[in-house]
């Protein structure tokens, strides 16, 4: 096995006017008057390691330091960085009170969804705000996979902070924020109002570049010129692609600018990765593998089920992974946990599992759900959807929608409906079916998707019809109605939906289930007739409705 060359630079190149303005901001917060840092930048520019400075430089001025991290799994599940970060303060005598109160934080707060949601918010704020009695730093990061309930946290937590003693760091992919997504419309209206500062990371320089080829070659020179401008050549100041470029090349290569420019390596960062991940053994190969499909942090006894073998055998394939920079070891709540040093690294390995073993290690992922950071039903039901495993997949999933809803996360909840609707056993009742369709479309209206929600209520409609169901079979039509009211669908179409709805309700045997279904269609028939501004027609449903 060739010698381990240094993968990562030593010192961080390019950023110092961004570590000026951290100082300033860790002053300001000292002195009780929070400030709000968002980091913006494309994958591998330096976004974590930027904050990692920024959290040393805070816990040398005495600052107490919480953090949530984000992977991709995590968008479906409510609150995750924070019941990450919750975790994470168990060990911290100053925080760990706060970090059991933030994992016994619970949804249902009644009255309506909004009301509901703003509650659960402020209670989650307040516990912050409660435990912020001294200079604090709280740091996101990937917040490109927050979902909405923690971006609502953040944002009030940022909105507060210029009467604490707080710095907010959060860290996001500006080019992987969707178009009019809520991310988009949170990070706008900090922004806008004020409440944040945002820095965008920008690719190095041709003589950033340089420095950082220089201190990774290691030999006390510069790096000759050629060298340097192959390398900005092939990564664009990229510093990931740098670092990984430098860590995939020959050894004969790194002083030839030529050699740099002809050798088999190719441009992407991915594939770079790849061919430093050929020159492991196959042992470490296998763990890290099995670390990528976990998606996250993992502790040694996970990976060792994932791959059937005894974890004392895992020391060494580890070891070699740490020292060949692909995993950091790091202490959390009182276990050694390994994680990738950047989620390229843990996506290009991915990519690399055959199909086989990927459907096997994710059903394996899934039954260690208990050992997994954050585990939870949502992640469960990731690894069982892409294992195949469509009963379990649609179980897990079905039981995150309903948690999601609780605390009324639309979105989560609207996504993990799709997920079990996806996965639904061929064998599930017609019943259960009608159910599952019912909550999905309530999701749908939730998020104003309106194709879905025409979609699940003609569903929910043939599967109450064939469970024997006329009354919610009847209450179908009407939720399709109202999802067309919101596509403007034609007066005519809605009208004549509506008629079918009434006719066969007003068909089946008086009962108070039919009379409470009759009411809501005279709902839906009172925004039908405002739509054309009858406001007496719509006083006589009204009249209607008053003696079901």
């Amino acid at each position: 096995m060739r010698p381990v060359r240094q993968v990562q630079s030593p010192l961080l190149v390019g950023r110092d006017e961004l570590l000026v303005l951290a100082d300033r901001m860790i002053d300001d917060a000292a002195a009780g008057r929070g400030r709000v840092l968002l980091l913006a930048g494309e994958a591998g520019v330096g976004k974590s390691r930027l904050q990692w400075a920024i959290i040393r430089k805070a816990e040398a001025a005495g600052f107490r330091v919480a953090m949530g991290d984000l992977s991709p799994h995590d968008s479906q599940l409510s609150l995750a960085a924070l019941f990450d970060m919750a975790q994470g303060m168990r060990d911290d005598p100053h925080l760990k009170r706060l970090g059991a109160r933030l994992l016994a934080v619970r949804g249902g707060k009644g009255g309506d969804s909004l009301a509901s949601r703003q509650l659960l918010v402020h209670e989650v704020v307040d516990l912050f705000l409660d435990s912020i009695d001294a200079p604090t730093l709280i740091r996101v990061d990937n917040l490109q996979w927050a979902d909405e309930l923690t971006l609502e946290v953040v944002g009030e937590l940022a909105r507060r902070a210029p009467n604490l003693p707080l710095l907010l760091v959060g860290a996001y992919r500006l080019d992987e924020l969707p178009l009019a997504s809520f991310h988009r419309e949170w990070r706008s209206r900090l922004l806008s109002q004020r409440h944040a500062e945002e820095a965008r990371l920008r690719r190095l320089t041709y003589e950033e570049t340089a420095l950082v080829t220089s201190l990774i070659i290691g030999t006390g020179l510069p790096a000759p010129r050629e060298v340097v401008a192959a390398v900005y050549e092939r990564t664009d100041g990229n510093p990931l692609h740098v670092e990984e470029l430098l860590a995939a090349l020959p050894d004969e290569a790194l002083s030839s600018g030529r050699a740099i420019r002809e050798a088999h390596v190719p441009d992407t960062i991915e594939d770079a990765v790849l061919v430093r991940f050929a020159r492991l053994s196959p042992e470490a190969q296998s763990a890290a593998r099995a670390g990528a499909v976990i998606g996250r942090c993992f502790i040694p006894d996970v990976v060792a089920g994932l791959l059937d073998r005894p974890v004392t055998e895992l020391d060494q394939p580890l070891s070699e992974l740490v020292e060949h920079g692909f995993l950091h070891p790091f202490q959390y709540v009182d276990q050694g946990y390994y994680d990738f040093h950047h989620q390229l690294l843990r996506d290009a390995l991915y990519g690399t599992v055959p199909p086989g073993e990927l459907r096997r290690l994710h059903a394996r992922a899934a039954e260690f759900g208990s050992l997994l950071v954050g585990g939870g039903e949502v992640h469960k039901s990731v690894h069982y959807e892409r294992a195949g495993l469509h009963q379990q997949a649609y179980q897990a999933a079905l039981a995150a929608a309903e948690a999601a809803a609780a605390v009324t996360s639309r979105r989560e909840s609207f996504e993990l409906y799709r997920r079990a609707a996806a996965n639904i056993p061929e064998d599930l009742p017609a019943g259960e079916r009608a159910a599952l369709f019912d909550e999905y479309n309530d999701a749908a209206f939730a998020v104003d998707d309106v194709q879905v929600g025409v979609e699940t209520a003609r569903l929910a409609r043939r599967w109450h019809l064939e469970a024997g169901d006329p009354i919610a079979a009847a209450r179908a039509l009407s939720f399709e109605a109202g999802m067309g009211r919101r596509d403007v669908w034609p007066m005519a179409e809605r009208r004549a939906i509506l008629d079918q709805a009434r006719a066969e309700l007003e068909a089946l045997p008086a009962s108070l289930e039919r009379d409470q279904a009759l009411a809501e269609v005279g709902e839906f028939e009172v925004s039908l007739v405002l739509d054309r501004d009858d406001i007496p027609a719509a006083e006589r449903i009204l009249e209607e409705l008053a003696v079901l």
